[in-house]
């Protein structure tokens, strides 16, 4: 078990909001990218 920092490991709308910021992150990066 993994006792870090993770937001994402706390609760499932924590996860489910986590995920979005993450795919938002990803998005700017391909955007920026391209």
């Amino acid at each position: 078990m993994m006792t870090t920092k993770d937001p994402c490991s706390s609760a499932k709308v924590v996860q489910y909001s986590c995920l979005l910021q993450r795919i938002q992150l990803h998005l700017q990066l391909i955007i920026m990218a391209s």
